[in-house]
C-alpha cells in the first residue's frame, strides 16, 4: 500500500470514529506513535492523516496537549454579540480571512434606515471571506458611515474580527445588536467564494450593530449550514 493511500485510509476509519462518536468532542486522539501501532503505518503517514481531519474541522492540534476532536459546528449564543471569527477562535479553529476588498459607496434605501444616516452619506464597505483551518465558511459583507472610521478605505491589513479592529482604531465599542436569520441556497458568486457546489444551503444573516444605541455597521453575512449554528438561552413562558 502507498503512501498515500495508507494516509486516506487512516484518515477515512478515524473520521467514521469521530463521528460515530467513538472519539467523542474534546476528547483526545491517541498520541502520533500509539496510532502508527493501531494502523501500522509510519508516523509520517498518521501525521498526514490528521493534518486531513484538521484541515476538514475534525480536530484541533494543540502544541504540547495533542490533537483534540472539535465541534465541526461552530456555535454562536444569540444572547451575546460576538462576531463569527470570534466565535470560532472559541471553537477551536484556525480563523484567518482572504479575499478582502473595502471601499467608499453611496447608501441603499437599507442602509439609510438602518443606519440613520442621510442620502449623500457615504459608507465604507468591508467584504471578506473567512476561512476555518483553510477552509472557506462565510462571506462578510461590512459597511459603516465613513465618517465614524475616517481613512479605513486605505488599511490594507487583513481584518479578521472587524469588531476588534473598531475597537482597537476608533475606540468604538460595539454593545449590542439586532439580527434577522433566514436560510437560503448558495447562488454562483457564492457557491464559487467558499467553494462548495451551487445550491448549497447557507443561514444568511443581516445585522444592525449598535454601541450606546447609536448604530455602527449593518452587516450582511453567509455562512455554511453544515458548519455553523446558533443557540438561544430562553426564559419563560409567553401567555
Amino acid at each position: 500500500m502507498n503512501d498515500k493511500v495508507a494516509y486516506r485510509r487512516v484518515y477515512e476509519v478515524l473520521k467514521q470514529l469521530i463521528e460515530i462518536e467513538e472519539y467523542a468532542v474534546g476528547q483526545l486522539l491517541p498520541s502520533e506513535p500509539e496510532l502508527g501501532k493501531i494502523f501500522s503505518v509510519s508516523r509520517t503517514t498518521i501525521r498526514q492523516a490528521v493534518q486531513l481531519l484538521a484541515r476538514d474541522g475534525y480536530v484541533s492540534v494543540k502544541q504540547g496537549k495533542g490533537t483534540e476532536v472539535i465541534s465541526r459546528k461552530a456555535i454562536q449564543e444569540l444572547n451575546k454579540v460576538t462576531s463569527l471569527s470570534e466565535t470560532l477562535r472559541r471553537q477551536g479553529y484556525d480563523v484567518d480571512v482572504s479575499s478582502t476588498k473595502i471601499w467608499v459607496m453611496k447608501p441603499t434605501k437599507q442602509m439609510i434606515t438602518e443606519l440613520k444616516i442621510s442620502t449623500n452619506e457615504p459608507v465604507v464597505a468591508v467584504h471578506r471571506v473567512t476561512t476555518a483551518n483553510g477552509q472557506p465558511i462565510a462571506i462578510l459583507r461590512n459597511y459603516i458611515p465613513a465618517y465614524m472610521v475616517p481613512g479605513m478605505s486605505k488599511h490594507t491589513e487583513k481584518l479578521v474580527s472587524i469588531y476588534k479592529f473598531l475597537e482597537d482604531r476608533w475606540e468604538i465599542n460595539i454593545d449590542s445588536a439586532e439580527d434577522s436569520i433566514t436560510a437560503r441556497c448558495a447562488g454562483e458568486e457564492e457557491a464559487a467564494f467558499l467553494n462548495v457546489p451551487k445550491g448549497t444551503p447557507l443561514l444568511h444573516m443581516k445585522r444592525t450593530t449598535f454601541s450606546g444605541g447609536k448604530p455602527i455597521s449593518r452587516d450582511i453575512v453567509d455562512i455554511l449550514g453544515e458548519k455553523y449554528a446558533f443557540s438561544i438561552h430562553l426564559v419563560g413562558r409567553q401567555k
